[in-house]
């Protein structure tokens, strides 16, 4: 990793990232490097090229933490089934840098998932610090935002609906209320109708950020990566969530999702095993 700015670079981003305590950390990172190396040849891609995962974490998980201080050199974290993979600190408290080889690695950007009233989700990108759950939402992005992270209301299945699809259309439509952006994942399906809400949120100039939001299956240990969004600009190495969240930030700058939702077969397979406790 270079500690300098990369002008004009390709930034490929998968915005929503859950590590299951039954993954194999060692296979979630290569299935993430393969997956970003496919969204377009890898001779075709500008160099240099910034891959990022940003990580999901409930309350009860820290991966971030414990790769944090595997970059440190601290003896709390045990390398078994992290393989070839080594980890780099850099100079923001929320992130660091995940590498294959000199030339193989992506950006890993701290961030919480946390439920709010009435039992929407809402993702702190870019914060490792908990939030208390079960507040208000406009609340939760509000202090989401003062921590200098990134709130996003991700879509889950049937959670736009009824009285929490009003909670968001009402965000949206408040002249005064604070800034957020939706999420979109593969985990809806191509058969499953667009929420309006997207249509609301775009009439607004406000971004999509799509992620693969792994389910907690081991057939989902390879989907990050595999789906999320991609834009063009400046990262400093030092400092790629400050320098992505300016170019999130930046009105005149496009997101561009990629990657394919589930096909019927494999969302009903999914939600099946996951009612026959089939989980990890």
């Amino acid at each position: 990793m270079n500690n300098n700015s990369k002008p004009g670079g390709l930034i490929l981003a998968d915005a929503h990232v859950h590590i299951y305590n039954g993954f194999n950390l060692e296979t979630l990172l290569s299935g993430a490097l393969e997956n970003f190396k496919k969204v377009v040849p890898r001779q075709g891609l500008r160099s240099p090229w910034s891959p990022f995962l940003f990580l999901a974490e409930t309350k009860d998980e820290n991966w971030f933490s414990i790769l944090s201080n595997s970059a440190a050199g601290n003896n709390t974290f045990s390398p078994k089934g992290i393989g070839k993979w080594s980890f780099q600190n850099t100079r923001e408290d929320c992130s660091l840098y995940g590498h294959l080889n000199e030339e193989e690695g992506f950006f890993i950007i701290a961030g919480r998932q946390i439920k709010t009233e009435g039992n929407l989700e809402v993702l702190a990108l870019g914060n490792s610090e908990p939030f208390e759950e079960g507040r208000p939402v406009k609340e939760l992005i509000q202090t989401i935002g003062k921590r200098g992270a990134i709130p996003v209301i991700p879509w889950g299945a049937g959670k736009w609906l009824g009285a929490r699809g009003e909670t968001i259309k009402n965000l949206l439509q408040s002249q005064q209320g604070p800034l957020f952006f939706l999420g979109d994942t593969r985990n809806r399906p191509v058969f499953w109708p667009k929420s309006s809400i997207f249509e609301q949120a775009a009439s607004k100039g406000l971004k999509i950020l799509p992620g693969s939001d792994p389910l907690p299956l081991l057939s989902h240990n390879k989907v990050p990566g595999s789906y999320g969004f991609r834009l063009e600009g400046e990262i400093n190495s030092d400092y790629p969530f400050k320098s992505i969240k300016k170019l999130l930030l930046d009105p005149k700058i496009s997101v561009v999702p990629y990657g394919s939702q589930e096909g019927p077969f494999r969302f009903f397979w999914d939600q099946f095993c996951l009612r026959a406790k089939a989980r990890i």
